[in-house]
């Protein structure tokens, strides 16, 4: 079986000489050697100044709009966000004690529609979540924008962006909002195992959300702020992160080869969504498809007889799943999106054989 996905394991012996440092450090966990010396790597790899690993993605968001939140007025707690993502972006908005509002995206890049964000915003509003989708960018700068004349923060779930950057500026796109959050989750570009990490605008930020994430301890040692959780990151973890940052540009090398193949060789019907965006470096961390003319529920069905995996990513529509009396009264883009999009197998690994494999196979539908 040709599994949707597969974690890009580093070897043995360089997750061992990460480990070694830990088991003589005799520390695993609380902010240990390893967390502080894969933190300073990412910064430098991905050039951004301030970013705090924590222990998933999605509590990763939770802390980051709970940061966000820590002076404002508490009975603005509308989060306008995006019905089309996965569940844990909303679940995180839920977890904070706020209160998602969906808007619809657009048809063309499956982001955020800006337009109704504006529409949208009144005196409930708390902060905007948008999410870059597939790790295309949603409109930063009118996003920026609308938090500049609204003085609303934005929180990004960059989930899915590790390593992008837009080339005219070497700019990392973690480089925008308030904060801007990346899973580190096994089936990520870059894993650490189970993992994430916030990317903060600001020093006075970053330090908010060290403290968070170990319980909101502040400095003043038996002081909380409000919301801490335990999320940090363990040494364990961040070993396996720093044993596959190693590997990591080989990797993407070998997925843009396998992206590249599915470009030339899917059959008509079967469109794949153009993730190689000009001025853009792209990681290559999915290969959704746009069914035109088939249904999804069939492509599936046909593909798993024939050993191989595909998905809906995203479905459903969160709209459909959570029923909230906020926003637009329904969600076409997004709906259409769900019911049409599916994903095929990306990883290293796959061979350019296999997705000629999968292509002829798709042929034959």
């Amino acid at each position: 079986m040709i599994p949707i996905t597969k974690t890009k394991l580093p070897s043995l012996d360089r997750y061992n000489f990460y480990l070694k440092k830990a088991w003589d450090n005799g520390q695993v966990t609380n902010d240990g050697i390893l967390v502080k010396e894969l933190e300073n790597k990412l910064c430098e790899y991905l050039g951004v100044k301030y970013l705090s690993l924590v222990s998933s993605g999605t509590i990763g968001i939770m802390l980051a709009l709970k940061a966000s939140q820590q002076d404002k007025n508490y009975k603005q707690d509308e989060v306008i966000t995006t019905p089309f993502t996965y569940v844990a972006t909303t679940s995180a908005i839920l977890w904070a004690g706020l209160s998602p509002k969906f808007v619809d995206i657009n048809d063309s890049n499956y982001n955020i529609n800006v337009n109704l964000v504006k529409k949208n915003i009144n005196n409930k509003t708390c902060a905007i979540l948008p999410v870059h989708v597939y790790g295309n960018p949603a409109d930063v700068c009118t996003l920026e924008e609308i938090s500049n004349n609204y003085n609303v923060d934005i929180v990004y779930d960059a989930s899915h962006c590790f390593g992008m950057k837009w080339k005219d500026t070497n700019n990392s796109i973690f480089n925008h909002g308030k904060f801007s959050v990346c899973s580190l989750h096994a089936t990520k570009v870059l894993g650490t195992g189970e993992g994430g990490f916030i990317v903060s605008e600001d020093l006075k930020s970053k330090q908010l959300i060290d403290s968070l994430r170990a319980f909101g301890i502040t400095k003043d040692k038996g002081l909380f702020y409000e919301g801490g959780l335990n999320a940090k990151m363990s040494e364990l973890n961040a070993a396996f992160g720093l044993a596959s940052l190693e590997i990591y540009e080989d990797n993407i090398k070998k997925r843009q080869y396998v992206y590249r193949a599915y470009k030339e060789c899917l059959p008509s019907g079967f469109k794949l969504i153009d993730l190689e965006p000009k001025g853009l470096t792209y990681n290559y961390a999915y290969a959704p498809v746009l069914l035109s003319e088939y249904l999804p529920t069939e492509v599936i069905s046909y593909l798993n007889e024939n050993n191989i995996t595909a998905r809906r990513y995203f479905h459903p529509s969160l709209d459909k799943f959570y029923h909230w009396p906020y926003g637009q009264s329904d969600y076409p883009n997004s709906n259409y999106a769900a019911e049409k999009i599916i994903c095929l197998p990306m990883y290293p690994e796959l061979t350019i054989e296999e997705v000629e494999k999968i292509c002829t196979i798709l042929k034959k539908f």
